[in-house]
């Protein structure tokens, strides 16, 4: 019996061995393999801020650098699906003016989850569309020529901010058009811009 007993005390003991060698090289795998990752990590946001609708966006080299970012992938998005682009043309043939467009790609979920990704809503988006163009016309036209009311503080500074960054505005802008070359984005013509942005 002492040698049964011998013999178990010694099995357990190499299998103590093994198990702890296991987890050992286990531990040195999972290790290596953490150095050789290179996967960037995922950085969690919180959700993108509503906005302030009592004024247009106020425009910054990191809101118009977002909105390229988002309109390129938009188009890239709208031709990888095209049962979604031809939804789009579709519902814009309808719409009555510029702003009409934020419910359009607010319906379209993967177009929600593209823009939070750029920290941008679709109403934002096309909020900034219509201020960019508006800045631009503004700059053209000059304030005293421009019809309507008079340009509220904030499209003065977008205004400002526009003289003071155009040639980068315009360079994102046309890196934007260059992008859209060869997909329709809209339906039928554009409505027209509003007086006052929205």
């Amino acid at each position: 019996m002492t040698r049964t007993m011998l013999a178990v005390a010694m099995t357990l003991a190499l299998a103590d061995c093994a198990a702890g060698q296991a987890l050992a090289d286990a531990a040195k795998r999972a290790e290596e393999q953490r150095k050789g990752n290179t996967t960037p990590s995922i950085t969690l946001r919180p959700p993108t801020e509503p906005e302030d609708e009592s004024q247009p966006p106020r425009l910054t080299a990191k809101l118009v650098s977002h909105y390229a970012e988002a309109r390129m992938a938009l188009r890239d998005r709208r031709a990888a699906d095209p049962k979604m682009q031809l939804r789009l043309l579709a519902a814009t043939r309808n719409i009555q003016a510029y702003i009409d467009l934020a419910d359009i790609l607010a319906s379209e979920p993967t177009i929600v989850n593209l823009f939070d990704y750029y920290e941008l809503t679709p109403r934002t988006y096309v909020r900034t569309e219509i201020m960019l163009l508006i800045a631009q016309s503004r700059h053209a036209l000059r304030f005293e020529k421009w019809p309507g009311d008079p340009p509220s503080e904030r499209v003065r500074e977008n205004v400002a901010f526009y003289e003071r960054s155009k040639s980068s505005v315009d360079a994102a802008l046309n890196d934007c058009f260059q992008h859209e070359v060869g997909l329709k984005i809209w339906g039928w013509a554009p409505p027209p811009l509003p007086k006052v942005a929205p």
